[in-house]
């Protein structure tokens, strides 16, 4: 969504809001979780049921705060995903015709 965010309401190009996504965004979020979350449960010695517990509600909190950023989408409402993705190779991109043809 960060990509979509960039490239459709920022007016990014594409390939630079994907590369500011996968190398800065990204592992950024996951320093922050694991500086703030999962080290401390570590530290703490912490058993596998609370490191599991933390993860599914960090991704619950990242679920809802895309949510509240990006609105819950629905019926008739296109979130931008579809045309990152394809753009980037989904679908009708080239991806899979690269893939199709060294397939065989």
């Amino acid at each position: 969504m960060c990509c979509g965010s960039a490239w459709r309401a920022g007016g990014w190009p594409l390939w630079p809001s994907a590369a500011l996504t996968l190398l800065v965004v990204a592992p950024g979020i996951g320093v922050l979780l694991e500086r703030f979350v999962f080290r401390p449960l570590s530290v703490l010695g912490g058993d596998p049921a609370q490191t599991l517990v933390a993860s599914i509600g960090v991704f619950v909190l990242l679920v809802g705060g895309a949510a509240v950023l990006w609105g819950a989408g629905g019926a008739g409402r296109r979130s931008g995903a579809a045309d990152v993705g394809a753009a980037l190779g989904g679908s009708s991109g080239w991806f899979w015709r690269w893939r199709w043809r060294w397939a065989r």
